[in-house]
């Protein structure tokens, strides 16, 4: 049960959304860093949560993360 309660709160953590705010903090990033790395196209593309507000699947964020972390570390 106790491995069940574990894998359901995985799976729930990586469907998460989080806005540019929480994102920026997460990445410790500046949200002009944000827009930039948006408008150069390699990072994930937000989601629409409405008519003026986007967020971002942790479970994207991680993978960008994932597929970047040898250039960001050398950089």
């Amino acid at each position: 049960m106790n491995n069940l309660k574990h894998n359901t709160i995985e799976i729930v953590s990586k469907l998460r959304i989080v806005r540019a705010a929480e994102l920026t903090k997460l990445l410790g990033i500046s949200s002009t860093s944000l827009w930039r790395w948006r408008q150069n196209g390699d990072f994930p593309q937000p989601i629409a949560l409405g008519s003026r507000m986007v967020g971002w699947k942790v479970i994207d964020i991680e993978s960008w993360l994932d597929a970047n972390k040898c250039e960001r570390c050398t950089a």
